[in-house]
């Protein structure tokens, strides 16, 4: 049964399916044409673009085209049918993104920035690095309780996986008065408030070939963590640990921050230990006596977090942090006894 994703015709508009894939796993979208439009159709997901591939149908199920993450079509109104395929690798975490909104030139800086109005909720937008060289600003305004988090990635047309677009994030210096950069990288998250911010996407280091991109943005509402929480000391108490019990907590990680939790274990047990995060984090379990127990980067090849451990009766104390630390993230913290 394919996903109905809905209508979308020559308004801008973008849609967005948030989903996963296990090894081997198609998944199927149906999706209603009502005016003729130029769409971007892409899939943003959590491993190399080499393991899945999207194959675009008509109403009759004739084949029309296929790639691996981000195909472009002029489509007439009508019924058309999108697959997207998994290797029988590893399970996927993905985004399957359609939308009908494009930059247009001159957006080469601050003062010409492609305008995307206020933003709530997500957006999607496709553009063009081209010519070579091409830089394009975008610009968007975060409402008064629109307060979270900020992700912002890429997906593109280019044959090599490995540089993908480089994008920048700019908030305004109160102080100076001036947009300055606040973050880069191929896949960012900030942590925002209301106010008006800036987005620059340009090729990362030198290309040959201009190519094509999508751009998405995202705010998702989070709950942080009580500060300050960044010592021993001070460490946020989230509870004793029984048997059959679990513990959670959630934070917000940013630049440079380093998050304190600590909790109790009443009884001989092994504790499982991770986070839930689309941010590259990493936690250190600590004892009583403040001394590392265990630690843990990447939780089976993903950016989140997690350990087993088993110990004894007494206070434990885990830290958590993002990898990288001019980087920011939200997470939930989630603490287990294993049988």
């Amino acid at each position: 049964m394919a996903v109905d994703l809905g209508e979308i015709g020559a308004a801008s508009a973008s849609i967005s399916h948030k989903a996963e894939l296990q090894p081997g796993d198609q998944g199927w979208f149906k999706l209603n044409v009502i005016e003729s439009t130029r769409l971007m159709i892409a899939a943003n997901a959590d491993i190399d673009a080499d393991n899945y591939g999207m194959v675009l149908y008509d109403a009759d199920m004739k084949y029309m085209d296929s790639v691996k993450d981000m195909l472009m079509a002029d489509l007439s109104p009508g019924i058309y049918y999108i697959r997207l395929d998994m290797l029988p690798h590893e399970a996927m975490d993905y985004t399957l993104i359609v939308s009908n909104i494009f930059e247009t030139e001159p957006n080469d800086g601050l003062l010409e920035a492609f305008d995307l109005g206020m933003l709530s909720d997500s957006v999607v937008v496709g553009g063009f690095i081209e010519p070579v060289g091409d830089i394009d600003f975008f610009k968007f305004e975060v409402p008064e309780d629109g307060s979270g988090l900020l992700t912002v990635s890429t997906t593109d047309s280019k044959d090599d996986y490995s540089d993908k677009p480089m994008v920048v994030l700019y908030n305004l210096n109160e102080s100076t008065g001036l947009y300055v950069p606040r973050t880069t990288g191929e896949k960012l998250s900030s942590l925002i408030q209301p106010g008006l911010y800036y987005v620059r996407v340009q090729e990362y280091g030198s290309q040959d070939d201009a190519f094509n991109y999508t751009l998405s943005l995202d705010i998702e509402p989070i709950v942080c963590d009580v500060e300050p929480n960044d010592s021993f000391e001070n460490s946020s108490f989230i509870g004793d640990l029984n048997e059959s019990g679990k513990l959670s907590a959630s934070g917000c990680i940013g630049m440079g921050d380093m998050d304190y939790f600590s909790f109790q274990v009443p009884a001989n047990m092994t504790v499982g230990i991770k986070t839930i995060t689309d941010g590259d984090s990493s936690i250190v379990l600590y004892d009583s006596e403040m001394e590392e127990v265990d630690y843990n980067d990447d939780c089976e090849g993903k950016m989140s977090s997690c350990l087993e451990s088993e110990l004894t009766a007494g206070m434990y104390y885990v830290t958590v942090k993002c990898y990288y630390e001019e980087k920011e993230m939200g997470y939930e913290l989630a603490i287990e006894a294993v049988e």
